[in-house]
Parts: structure tokens; sequence; C-alpha cells
């Protein structure tokens, strides 16, 4: 058999697999995502390291919850645990606990913008600057020997690399840091039931 049509076939039998295993979203009648977190106990919602005053998310719990937060829009999160389902104060600690994580880590986020698109504007002037005074410098001396030549040309790519990066920054990067800050944002807001 033909190695490239084999490893074809294959790739199609995978393609069929990977249906099989797409996420599928669990709606509640209002039309809201909901996401299932089981708890087995109360110790598996808080961090071990945490003290009781300003408690840290389980960062198992965290991973589990960035993970399946894949969408955008309202979201519901069903804790199922008896012990936390039972008793008024550790409900509202655990929906303030996960408030207060992702609320950090939407400011987190913030600052990282804020920074890119600093860097990604001062990168941009800097470049213009580097290929204004390499324009002037070249028209100004007036000398294309090929030695000149040579330090022009590589002065105008250094400038456009420069350029590159600082797009790079504003398109690229800042849509990855926002598309982050919304998911960090949809579960900060998120509204919580408790089953046991």
């Amino acid at each position: 058999m033909n190695p490239i049509r084999r490893i074809r076939e294959q790739y199609g039998r995978l393609r069929k697999e990977d249906d099989k295993y797409r996420y599928e979203a669990a709606y509640d009648d209002e039309g809201r995502e909901v996401i299932e977190l089981q708890l087995s106990s109360l110790r598996d919602a808080f961090s071990r390291f945490s003290p009781t005053c300003a408690r840290r998310i389980n960062p198992e719990v965290k991973d589990y919850l960035n993970s399946q937060n894949r969408q955008l829009g309202p979201l519901v999160i069903n804790v199922r645990n008896a012990d936390i389902a039972d008793r008024e104060g550790m409900r509202n600690a655990f929906r303030k606990t996960v408030y207060d994580e992702f609320h950090y880590d939407c400011a987190h986020i913030t600052k990282r913008m804020r920074f890119n698109l600093i860097k990604s504007w001062s990168l941009i002037v800097f470049g213009i600057l580097i290929i204004v005074f390499s324009v002037i410098a070249a028209l100004l001396l007036d000398i294309f020997t090929p030695e000149n030549n040579v330090i022009f040309r590589t002065v105008d790519i250094f400038a456009w690399v420069i350029m590159w990066e600082a797009f790079d920054g504003l398109l690229f990067t800042r849509h990855t840091l926002r598309m982050e800050y919304l998911r960090a944002a949809r579960l900060r807001l998120a509204e919580f039931t408790f089953t046991e």
C-alpha cells in the first residue's frame, strides 16, 4: 500500500475519533452554560496553604475551571459537595474565594495588557525614529559606497524587525490577552448552585 495513502486513512480515522470527544457544553433552562464541579471533600475546595482569613482556591480546582471555561457568555458553576451545600457560610466563602481568585487574575492580565500596549507603541516610535534618522543620514552624507550602503540596509532591517515586534504585540498578543481576560472575568462573574 502507498505510504501516503495509509497516512491519509489513519488521519481520517483519527479525525472521526476526535468528533466523539469534542467538547459539548451543558446548558440550563435559561441558556447559560453549566460547569459541573464535583468536590469529594471540603478540603478539595481550598488550598491547604492558605490561611483561613484569606483563603485561596485549590490550584487543581482552578485548573479544572479554566479548562472547562472555553466559551463566552453567562456561566453557572454547579458545585457538588454535601458539606458546602448544607452550610450557608461555606457557600459564601467558596463564592468569595472564587471571585477573589479570578478578580486577581483579571487585574494581573490588565497590567500585562497595559505593559504590552506601552511596549508596542514605544517600539513603533523607536522603529520610526531609526528609519527617519537612517534616511536623513543617507541623504545628508550622500555617500553610497558599498560599505555605507550595507550599514544603512542593516539599520533598515533592524528598524523593521523592531516594528514587526511592535505590531505583533498590538495585533496578536493583545488579542490573546484580551481573550484571557474575558475568560477570567466570566469565571469571576459566574453564578453558583450547590447540590449534594
